[in-house]
C-alpha cells in the first residue's frame, strides 16, 4: 500500500493479533449475554455491576495481591504504611531484603451485646 493510499475495507490486511499465554483471570458468572442484558432492560430490571479488579503487569508477575489492602480501613492502611516505612529504613541500614508486608487486614472482634 503506497503512503498516499487510504486504508479501506477493500485493502485492509488484518494483523496476526496476540495470544494470551498467562493464566485467565476471568471470574465465572460475572457476565451476562447480550440477550440477558436486553431482557433485563426491557423488563425494567437492574443489571448487576461488579467492581473491576485491575492489577498491573508487574503485580501479576510478582504475585502481589492488593485485595487485602483494598479491604483495610483508613487507619489500617496508615498502620500498614508505617510498617513498610520501618522495613525500608531497616533495609537501608542493614542492606538485608525485608519480608513482604502485605497481609490480610487484622479484624477487630465485634463487641458483645447482651
Amino acid at each position: 500500500m503506497a503512503s498516499n493510499d487510504r486504508q479501506t475495507w477493500r485493502n485492509y490486511i488484518p494483523s496476526k493479533g496476540e495470544v494470551n499465554t498467562k493464566d485467565s483471570l476471568t471470574v465465572p458468572d460475572q457476565t451476562l449475554t447480550l440477550e440477558e442484558l436486553i431482557q433485563r432492560h426491557t423488563r425494567g430490571q437492574g443489571v448487576t455491576t461488579f467492581m473491576p479488579n485491575y492489577s498491573t503487569e508487574e503485580e501479576y508477575e510478582l504475585g502481589i495481591d492488593l485485595s487485602a489492602i483494598r479491604k483495610m480501613d483508613t487507619f489500617q492502611k496508615l498502620e500498614h504504611s508505617r510498617k513498610i516505612k520501618r522495613q525500608l529504613e531497616t533495609y537501608r541500614e542493614t542492606g538485608q531484603t525485608p519480608e513482604p508486608v502485605i497481609t490480610e487486614p487484622e479484624t477487630t472482634p465485634e463487641p458483645k451485646t447482651e
